[in-house]
């Protein structure tokens, strides 16, 4: 997986959709990209267009096929179009599901997707995952200590307030959560995590929920009489540096 990839197919982005898919598998393997639930996206290279998951597939079993070209406005690039909207059939990607024969849309949360890519020109990939640590830790107002290593690029994360699945007003607040940063959190609804490249992205996510992971542990730990009645976390000073490394 190396996100902002070349295609070496003949069929338009073809090693990129495959390694969209991959990711995807890989994080449903983890239970953090449900069955329905959860959605993955890259620019597309020398293009404004993004490549995005299909809405409402099977996630467990995605294929290039699912993984779908759209515009800055969140329009699908038909199967039969180039990127000007013209031009010969791509192989291998039917706008149906296999076995369902009905047409597959790109994801709801596309324009979610878009407004990070166009508030954050150094990000090239997109996570947003119904991640079951993260999705608890999103229901409260509680800071992330710096528990550990990983856990020092989450020390300001937000907390995105609710906003219907797909509409504008999440994908804005979502954007704006972002800032600057790597990861929110979504109340009620998983998290969103950003990379340079997938890869990166892919990496911010499982480091999140395994630093929520962490938080929890020494919660229940203190309740059960372990140690003190908080946690220790690394000194400011180790982490202020720490952070500086992590995230630059």
């Amino acid at each position: 997986m190396t996100g902002l990839a070349g295609h070496g197919d003949s069929s338009r982005y073809y090693r990129l959709r495959t390694e969209v898919a991959a990711a995807v598998d890989e994080l449903f393997t983890h239970e953090l990209i449900t069955p329905t639930g959860g959605n993955v996206s890259v620019r597309c290279p020398d293009s404004d267009h993004i490549l995005i998951t299909a809405s409402r597939v099977h996630k467990g079993g995605l294929g290039p096929e699912h993984i779908l070209e759209v515009d800055t406005s969140g329009r699908p690039v038909l199967p039969d179009e180039d990127a000007s909207g013209t031009g010969p059939p791509l192989a291998g990607f039917a706008p149906v599901s296999a076995g369902s024969g009905r047409r597959i849309r790109p994801s709801v949360e596309t324009g979610m997707h878009l407004a990070i890519y166009d508030t954050r020109p150094d990000v090239g990939a997109v996570v947003h995952a119904h991640a079951p640590l993260a999705t608890v830790w999103g229901l409260f107002d509680e800071p992330v200590l710096p528990l550990t290593i990983d856990s020092v690029r989450f020390t300001d994360l937000r907390v995105v307030p609710f906003a219907a699945p797909g509409s504008s007003e999440l994908a804005t607040a979502t954007a704006e959560a972002l800032g600057r940063g790597w990861a929110a959190l979504l109340r009620n609804h998983g998290l969103v995590a950003v990379g340079r490249d997938l890869r990166e992205a892919v990496n911010v996510t499982l480091a999140l929920e395994e630093t929520l992971r962490v938080a929890f542990l020494s919660r229940v730990a203190v309740l059960c009489g372990l140690g003190g009645k908080e946690p220790v976390p690394i000194p400011p000073r180790a982490a202020d540096f720490l952070r500086k490394i992590l995230i630059g």
